[in-house]
């Protein structure tokens, strides 16, 4: 088993897609900013019958909240990379579970709060996540070493990143 943390250059582009849209943001932000922003274009060259300046208005408000939300997606992912980069894994419990009213593709969004230590200081990370998890307490989270009240949760990730890092996965003293 390596220490190596996982670099950014190990990722490829379709996994870093991939955590992008994992996102809860990016997938609220990509599904409103594109067919809002089809319409508003559509409407202001004529391709769209009975298209009048409230429809156009409200359609350039809904695709600039898309954009918006989408934007404060893209802000994230530097900070997930740096963890990915720079991260160890650790043992987090999750205090707590709810279910949000926003549902995606007929799933629910749930909110997880978890607490774990690193370098002898307590931290909570919050995370929303698509799927149900299990109810057991301790559960994997990737921390920044040098900043280690950032985290990911390692079931927000896609597939590949979580194997690699479940092999990385070595409990350590500073928990």
């Amino acid at each position: 088993m390596t220490n190596r943390p996982l670099m950014k250059e190990d990722l490829s582009w379709g996994q870093m897609l991939r955590i992008y849209l994992q996102l809860p943001s990016s997938i609220h932000g990509v599904a409103l900013a594109f067919p809002c922003t089809l319409i508003v274009i559509l409407s202001l060259c004529g391709l769209v019958d009975n298209a009048d300046i409230f429809n156009t208005a409200f359609f350039t408000l809904m695709a600039a909240f898309g954009w918006l939300l989408t934007w404060s997606a893209l802000e994230r992912l530097p900070v997930i990379f740096r963890i990915l980069k720079n991260g160890a894994v650790i043992e987090g419990e999750l205090i707590q579970k709810e279910k949000t009213d926003t549902r995606i593709n007929k799933q629910w969004m749930f909110k997880l709060i978890f607490s774990y230590s690193y370098g002898g200081e307590k931290y909570v990370l919050t995370e929303n996540l698509l799927s149900p998890i299990a109810s057991v307490k301790k559960h994997l989270i990737i921390v920044d070493k040098e900043n280690p009240q950032n985290g990911v949760y390692l079931e927000s990730l896609p597939t590949e990143i979580k194997i690699e890092a479940i092999r990385r996965y070595q409990p350590t003293d500073e928990q």
